[in-house]
């Protein structure tokens, strides 16, 4: 294992269901590392199975909760955060400032950024959350993870069939590593999930799905951030996050589940048949790809 340090996660905690820090965190810790869970709203479950009443700490009690939390590094400084849905604009703001000072206590500290803000064509966020999301976390990001349609509202354009075309706008989008999720693929019946890098773009090509279980972006980005914490390359990472989260998929349809079933698929999610992902390089990338 490449380190014994922690990973912060910085989402939404829901009572039942797979989705926020309950996926990232299961996830992250079957992968043998450690996790810091700092909620930023309470729910009995997903919004998209009924409404339910948020518990939003104030601003000030949700900076008191990140300064406690900052002061418990000073012997295992942490490895990377990860970020995800926001209720409030404020906690934005306040996730930005602990990201920044822990990024200047830590040098080596990665931040990933899933700017979990809609999906199928429309906001699920109060608009201020988006802009605060894209206007102060966005900037601090090494790594960012959004799908297709958060995508082209943060660059301002309207995604392409050709996932070429993603390339030049996530390059603008600021991260060194960018992963579009459901995004076009180059062969039929298939969806993408596209790395661009500062100088090469990747896809990992997957079977569409028709109907995802809600989860799957948070799923996705805990896979590639822990086996990125773990030793693997960008390359590496795709592969294995694109394929944990199909694999993860199947099982949950076999169960007939409309939500990730990530007990009963946790072998499969962890180690996944690679062979269901097909990497392609676009662009300017050179040379073949080899997986270990």
């Amino acid at each position: 294992m490449a380190s014994s340090g922690r990973i912060i996660l910085i989402s939404s905690h829901v009572a039942a269901g797979a989705v926020g820090n309950r996926i990232m965190g299961f996830t992250l810790e079957r992968l043998g590392m450690e996790t810091v869970d700092i909620p930023t709203v309470l729910l009995p479950h997903h919004p998209g199975f009924g409404l339910g009443r948020p518990i939003l700490a104030s601003a000030a009690d949700f900076a008191a909760l990140l300064a406690g939390v900052a002061t418990r590094f000073s012997e295992r400084p942490p490895l990377a955060v990860a970020t995800g849905y926001f209720g409030r604009a404020e906690h934005v703001a306040e996730t930005a400032r602990f990201i920044a000072g822990l990024k200047e206590r830590f040098p080596g500290l990665v931040y990933l950024c899933d700017p979990v803000m809609g999906d199928s064509d429309r906001l699920y966020v109060p608009e201020p959350v988006a802009e605060a999301i894209r206007d102060h976390l966005l900037p601090l990001a090494d790594i960012a993870t959004p799908n297709v349609f958060e995508f082209g509202w943060l660059t301002g354009t309207k995604p392409e069939p050709d996932p070429t075309a993603l390339v030049v706008d996530a390059r603008r989008l600021g991260p060194a590593e960018v992963i579009v999720t459901s995004a076009p693929a180059l062969m039929r019946g298939r969806m993408a999930a596209v790395l661009v890098k500062p100088n090469e773009t990747i896809l990992a090509e997957h079977p569409v799905v028709e109907n995802p279980a809600k989860g799957a972006g948070d799923l996705f980005s805990a896979l590639y951030l822990g086996r990125k914490m773990l030793g693997a390359s960008s390359e590496e990472a795709l592969a294995f996050a694109a394929a944990g989260t199909a694999d993860l998929f199947v099982v949950t349809e076999q169960l007939g589940r409309d939500e990730l079933a990530f007990a009963e698929g946790q072998d499969v999610m962890l180690r996944p048949n690679l062979g269901r992902i097909a990497l392609r390089r676009i662009a300017e990338a050179k040379g073949p790809i080899s997986l270990t």
